[in-house]
């Protein structure tokens, strides 16, 4: 059976958050795929080899070098690193990633898609462990595997597994060493009772071991008849990926393989205070989120659309002026988890039949001809908001904004709100533009999408810094209308590349 491999761990980015575990997963996938010896050819890209011109170069060469072969019968690919869920496309985020360049400096899933339709195998698996990158728009959470689905059927492919770490509006975890979700995967093989591991039994590890976590939900599109097998892995194999695996996770692994000093498990109360580490007091939780603030008033604008603003920060106990808010209410109505905070409705009054009898009746008398039941006015309760029910935080939203100095650009305003519990901080943030109109007619405001960004509250307090995707996206927003604006046009793609339109457009 003819089988090759890609794999792909990119952990140091230029403009985003960097993450340390994306190299080990890489490294511990490409260990097993070595241990299974069902691999013939394994592209492998990790470290200084995940810039976008190397990615897509190896990547192109590895396609060019295995398309003319009828006898391929499986791609495995996986990835590790930031992703981004936008209009109807995901990226993976290489790591020169930037949001203005973003076909030149992501590998999009079409593309690979494309790349596999190419190789043409009986099947492709592609196993994703993206992390949030802090650019995620708050909308139907099911979006991602519709699009991921009907990807795979409009390009051809016969036989599918494809395993992604989170749904688009969710952060996909990890300690410095390694991801939760390549973890789980991982541990599907070196914990089954038997040496030949299916594709089904990682899914079906995967599925237990997130079973009853509401911030990361994994989701699979799966065309293929659950026989297929990943690899056979004798009990040898499997205790060497264990011993890798617990060597990167675990203080208390043996310092050397092989040895048979038996291993200190820890004690319940153990677990339960180190687990008790990640949250804060209250007086440092208060802390935490004053780092909006902090943050938003030591943000300094590019040297090149400085002298075009004067930059002002405001924050208040209201929500006054902003739009969408219903949107962030329903996210909280729909996501259990404890935060302090609660779901804001009013009541909305509308004209319907006093019950479904009416309804049914009224599809009856259109099909007769017959003259409509009557309608009366009846009222219902929707969502138009939310609230925070702990007052200690000094405000409930931030506005970093650029105030312009000039008649021919917008004033651009970066709203900042936030949801937290006792462990976690969820942002959500929108782009306003702001343009004057004449007269006494005051302003014309543009509102963005609300985005969303996850952290832990101690993550925050302890490094302000993790804040940079939200000020990243902000100055690449504002720079990318004032380009427009200045009749500056958008960057071509590479000759020979794609030459699809900007989703952002």
């Amino acid at each position: 059976m003819s089988r090759i491999a890609i794999i792909i761990g990119v952990s140091n980015y230029a403009r985003q958050q960097s993450l340390p575990a994306c190299k080990n997963d890489a490294d511990l996938v490409q260990f097993v795929l070595h241990s299974s010896k069902a691999y013939e050819d394994i592209l492998f890209l990790s470290g200084a080899d995940t810039n976008s011109d190397e990615v897509k170069h190896q990547l192109t060469q590895f396609v060019e070098k295995h398309k003319a072969r009828t006898d391929l019968e499986e791609v495995f690919f996986f990835y590790s690193g930031h992703g981004q869920f936008l209009d109807d496309e995901f990226y993976y985020l290489l790591s020169d990633f930037e949001e203005n360049r973003r076909h030149r400096t992501c590998l999009k899933n079409s593309e690979l898609d494309g790349f596999l339709r190419t190789l043409c195998p009986n099947l492709a698996v592609k196993i994703v462990d993206a992390c949030n990158a802090g650019v995620q728009y708050v909308k139907d959470a099911g979006g991602l595997a519709a699009i991921i689905e009907k990807g795979s059927k409009e390009r051809g492919l016969k036989n599918v597994y494809f395993l992604f770490s989170s749904l688009f509006d969710q952060s996909s975890f990890a300690s410095t060493e390694v991801s939760d979700y390549t973890r789980s995967f991982i541990e599907a093989i070196y914990t089954s009772g038997r040496p030949e591991i299916r594709y089904r039994d990682i899914v079906d590890q995967i599925t237990d071991h997130f079973e009853n976590n509401r911030d990361q939900r994994p989701f699979f599109v799966i065309q293929a008849d659950n026989t297929e097998i990943f690899g056979l892995f004798p009990d040898k194999e499997k205790s060497a990926i264990r011993a890798l695996l617990e060597g990167l996770t675990t203080t208390t692994s043996q310092a050397t393989a092989g040895t048979s000093t038996p291993v200190k498990q820890p004690m319940l109360s153990d677990l339960i205070k180190e687990q008790a580490k990640d949250y804060l007091p209250e007086a440092e939780m208060v802390e935490a989120i004053e780092q909006l603030q902090r943050a938003a008033k030591s943000y300094t604008p590019p040297s090149e659309i400085r002298d075009l603003f004067i930059v002002t920060v405001e924050a208040a106990k209201n929500f006054q002026g902003l739009k969408g808010l219903h949107e962030i209410g329903k996210w909280l109505h729909e996501n259990k988890k404890e935060y302090f905070a609660r779901v804001v409705t009013r009541v909305e009054e509308y004209e319907g039949y006093a019950n479904d009898f009416g309804r049914l009746y009224a599809s009856l008398s259109a099909f007769n001809n017959e003259e409509q039941p009557k309608k009366i006015m009846k009222s219902r309760s929707v969502i138009s908001g939310y609230e925070l029910m702990w007052d200690a935080p000094s405000f409930w939203r931030v506005g970093l904004i650029l105030n312009t100095q000039f008649p021919n650009i917008p004033t651009f305003k970066l709203n900042i709100l936030y949801l937290f519990s006792r462990l976690d901080i969820r942002l959500f943030y929108t782009i306003d533009e702001k343009w004057p109109a004449p007269g006494d007619v005051g302003t014309q405001t543009v509102s963005g999408a609300w985005k969303a960004l996850q952290l832990r509250l101690r993550e925050l307090k302890d490094n302000p810094s993790v804040l940079d995707p939200v000020f990243m996206d902000f100055t690449n927003s504002v720079t990318e209308k004032l380009r427009q604006i200045a009749g500056i046009p958008k960057e071509l793609p590479a000759e020979g590349g794609d030459t699809a339109a900007d989703p952002a457009e």
